[in-house]
């Protein structure tokens, strides 16, 4: 177990972030995740984000025989609005397999909703900063709760707001790892619950 500041053990080993995702993107979740980073800094615990395409829940379910004394943590693209349903969903998938014996906790377990492009309509602002001269704010809803925005609107409003710039129209491979370092969490957890409630199950881990 890593150890921890003098007179206090940690409460975990090390904290892993198994994103749904490509591995291009993890500069930016480190600058997204900083506040996070900086706590298990402190109590000299490591966190690592770890890239899976396509096979981000098979990674999981190895982790979780191959790292039981960390915190393990999967974090998924919804794909739709969250009906209360996900998580049951995950579970009919083929390859949610967790070892036997192992509870994967409700903690362990987070969405995107309803998709990690989802997260930069809550911070125009860095978008337009990003974008620059003919980048078009119009192009977006006005909805405050970001995760009741379907996901084709979500990818119709970047295109839209984006095609007209220098940059051209959004690249996820291209844009998305610096605009990820750009958007204020701060602004993201206000208006996404399941985004406030992945930063407030890490950061109770490192309390």
């Amino acid at each position: 177990m890593a150890e921890g500041p003098v007179g206090r053990d940690p409460l975990v080993s090390a904290i892993y972030v198994y994103y749904e995702g490509d591995p291009e993107l993890k500069a930016g979740y480190a600058a997204f995740f900083q506040a996070v980073r900086e706590a298990a800094q402190r109590l000299r615990i490591p966190f690592r984000l770890v890239a899976g395409q396509g096979r981000v829940v098979r990674d999981f379910m190895i982790a979780l025989r191959a790292n039981g004394d960390a915190f393990n943590v999967l974090l998924l693209d919804a794909e739709r609005a969250d009906d209360g349903t996900l998580r049951a969903e995950l579970e009919g998938r083929g390859d949610w397999q967790p070892p036997r014996g192992v509870i994967v906790s409700p903690e362990q377990v987070h969405f995107m909703v309803q998709c990690m492009e989802s997260w930069f309509l809550a911070d125009l602002d860095a978008l337009e900063a990003y974008y620059g001269q003919g980048f078009h704010r119009g192009s977006f809803p006005a909805n405050q709760l970001i995760e009741a925005v379907p996901k084709q609107d979500v990818f119709r409003a970047l295109k839209n707001a984006t095609h007209n710039t220098q940059k051209k129209e959004y690249h996820k491979t291209r844009h998305a790892p610096e605009l990820l370092a750009r958007i204020r969490p701060a602004e993201v957890r206000a208006r996404s619950p399941h985004c406030d409630r992945l930063f407030d199950v890490l950061l109770a881990h490192l309390a």
